[in-house]
């Protein structure tokens, strides 16, 4: 993680875009190899023989919204329910050594100070153990589950498989809701597992279609002289009330944050890597044009590509504002997209997260992003904070947008003119280990 020592950033929520600029004065992002201190191997957390007779409940993990006023029936046993994850807990003793890590590797003068792990590191040292791993995937693929892979450090197994699967392994059913128009699909009860898993798992990836949403809002379009530099809106607000017209490029956001003696001194994010995480793919000849039309050097983004494409979608306008301002703002550093379909059941955002953490090549990932604590469930919540744990073990800052909700972040302000949700914030971007 790069410390603000060393990290000149400006992060604002503005509609929800995280905007992280990097500017780094002397020190870049090393992954450093552990070596010598990798402890010893994690102990196992599988007790006695797994019987499925035996069982708990993984408490917390209804949406909110999979209500029965809104249930339309169950789906059919043929319902694929692919790219699932299990997500694994560690012991006590690795979450305090975790802790003590993160604490040393982020403290100068200390013996782990920024060295950083790999993935193949951080599962060794903080992940589930070979048996634990074998005991979980050998349960899964008893109950007739594809395993696809467990992620490098061992906070995760993805598997695939069907509805009726889904209901011989974990005692839910996946239904139908039809709300406002709109068909979603969730679980109506709270998943189970053997009882001999409990110390091992802490649940399954939310098994819902209410997916985290891009926090922008797009008002309309508007017409953009390239030689006045004026841009004149297509639209206007509700009830008559006329239109405010603005328009920012970066030489605006240099002013605004006083930067420019930054650029003068020449740092303008080389050798820095921003990895953007999305569920939508993006036309790289648009970045081109955007770089063109504003004076900054060509430096097209790389793309890649978790599962599925997810092609151009309704979070395509996000997907353009993140990558192109990073990269206007770092006009040296490298942008990598992370976009990824996920599954019905499983939200893209967490299969793009995995995917930068795997690949381990980026310094900071950004998340423009939100869905609050409540959506999420016990599940979501334990996959996020686990994912920001192991990005800040790699060396790597992840920023996520708060979102315009404040405290107020179950709330829908498009449909609410007041809070009515409780308090409650983005837990996508609610733990210690993330901006």
């Amino acid at each position: 993680m790069l410390t603000l020592k060393k990290l000149l950033t400006a992060s604002r929520a503005v509609n929800g875009l995280a905007v992280v600029l990097i500017a780094m004065t002397s020190l870049p992002v090393v992954k450093a190899q552990a070596g010598s201190e990798l402890r010893a191997g994690p102990q196992p957390l599988v007790k006695g023989v797994v019987d499925d007779a035996q069982r708990v409940t993984l408490a917390g993990n209804v949406h909110p919204m999979a209500r029965p006023k809104y249930d339309v029936g169950r789906v059919e046993d043929g319902f694929a329910a692919n790219r699932l994850l299990l997500v694994l807990k560690r012991s006590g003793a690795q979450e305090q050594a975790l802790a003590q890590f993160l604490e040393e590797a982020h403290t100068a003068g200390t013996a782990e100070y920024h060295k950083w792990l790999t993935p193949a590191e951080f599962g060794k040292r903080f992940g589930a153990a070979d048996s634990d791993i074998a005991a979980a995937t050998a349960w899964l693929e008893g109950h007739g589950f594809s395993v696809n892979k467990v992620h490098p450090g061992r906070t995760a197994i993805e598997f695939s498989g069907n509805a009726a699967q889904v209901k011989a392994a974990f005692h839910t059913e996946i239904h139908r809701y039809l709300i406002k128009g709109e068909t979603y699909y969730a679980n109506a009860t709270d998943p189970q597992i053997p009882a001999a898993l409990a110390g091992l798992v802490a649940g399954v990836s939310p098994l819902h279609s209410f997916h985290a949403q891009p926090m922008v809002k797009v008002a309309g379009r508007a017409n953009y002289n390239p030689k006045t530099h004026v841009s004149k809106p297509e639209w206007t607000y509700p009830n008559g009330g006329g239109y405010i017209s603005f328009q920012l490029g970066p030489q605006d956001f240099a002013l605004q944050y006083d930067i420019n003696s930054v650029y003068a001194a020449g740092t303008k994010g080389a050798g820095q890597s921003i990895g953007i995480l999305s569920v939508s793919n993006i036309d790289l000849n648009l970045v081109a044009a955007y770089q063109t039309l504003f004076g900054l050097p060509a430096n097209v983004p790389t793309v890649v590509i978790d599962g599925n494409d997810p092609g151009e979608n309704n979070a395509a306008t996000e997907a353009y504002l993140d990558v192109e301002e990073s990269g206007a703002i770092a006009p040296a550093a490298k942008v990598v997209l992370y976009a990824s379909d996920g599954s019905v059941l499983t939200d893209p955002l967490l299969t793009s997260g995995l995917r930068a953490l795997d690949d381990n090549q980026v310094g900071v990932i950004s998340m423009s992003y939100g869905e609050c604590e409540a959506s999420l469930g016990a599940s979501g919540n334990r996959q996020w904070l686990q994912l920001w744990q192991e990005a800040a073990a790699q060396g790597i800052t992840g920023f996520v947008s708060s979102g315009d909700g404040g405290s107020a972040g179950c709330d829908n302000f498009d449909t609410e003119a007041a809070a009515v949700s409780g308090l409650a914030v983005n837990g996508m971007g609610s733990t210690p280990y993330n901006v």
